[in-house]
């Protein structure tokens, strides 16, 4: 849902109402999470075979792990899930892991979440004057 707030802190600067504009300036960065299942050639094509084959081999060794080596052996490992999002920031802090290829692995669980067109209308609903 958008705000009229939200409205007004990042796009109070046009000098005249352009709701084209602001579903632009809205919808740059946006992004939401998205289920998706991943396996191991998926972690091969996202993080490369050397770097890839690393973590797999770490993932498949440590025994506190074997749940999650089936998940990833099965294609079922949801890599939205916050749990693995949390996993991945602790192999970073114990340098399992670069956080650059932790943060590929996290982003194939987002998509972009551009604003509509209706969801700025329905917030600008009642606003005569602009500048805000």
């Amino acid at each position: 849902m958008i705000t009229l707030d939200e409205i007004r802190a990042k796009c109070g600067h046009l000098k005249e109402r352009d709701d084209a504009a602001i579903v632009r300036i809205l919808s740059e960065g946006r992004t939401r999470s998205r289920d998706r299942l991943i396996g191991i050639g998926t972690v091969l094509e996202t993080l490369g075979m050397a770097k890839g084959t690393a973590l797999l081999s770490f993932i498949e060794a440590e025994n506190s792990l074997k749940y999650v080596w089936r998940l990833i052996d099965r294609a079922d490992l949801n890599i939205a899930s916050p749990l693995v999002v949390q996993s991945l920031a602790g192999f970073v802090q114990a340098e399992v892991l670069p956080q650059e290829d932790a943060d590929k692995l996290i982003a194939l669980g987002v998509e972009p979440d551009p604003v509509t067109f209706a969801q700025v209308a329905k917030a600008l609903e009642g606003v005569e004057t602009w500048p805000l």
